[in-house]
């Protein structure tokens, strides 16, 4: 999947939102926040971390840790309680670790789409 196609998902799949405008990519959907009807344009929880944090929020119970790799970088790992269940993955991010674990959660499959 491209960085569009896997924002896309989560988008709709995930947050549970419509695709507004494919041709400028955005997404309108509603945060239950004080009843508030908010509209996302630009959403990529791939690049910002508070996109990222929407999904930690919308999915539940949730665990995040980084460990140092040889090359002095570093690893991050997310995992999810969802539906009686953990799904973890990691990646080169904090959101990009959060993407992927969500859409494990979900049985969304990174490399068949």
């Amino acid at each position: 999947m491209t960085e569009q196609q896997i924002v896309e998902t989560l988008a709709t799949e995930v947050m549970g939102w419509d695709i507004e405008d494919e041709k400028n990519f955005r997404f309108q959907g509603v945060l239950e926040v004080r009843d508030c009807l908010n509209h996302f344009e630009e959403w990529n929880p791939l690049q910002n971390i508070a996109d990222a944090w929407q999904l930690v929020d919308k999915i539940g119970p949730f665990e995040y840790r980084k460990s140092p790799t040889l090359e002095g970088d570093y690893q991050h790992f997310a995992k999810f309680f969802y539906h009686g269940h953990w799904y973890s993955e990691e990646g080169a991010t904090i959101q990009d670790a959060i993407c992927r674990a969500v859409l494990k959660a979900y049985g969304i499959d990174l490399t068949h789409r």
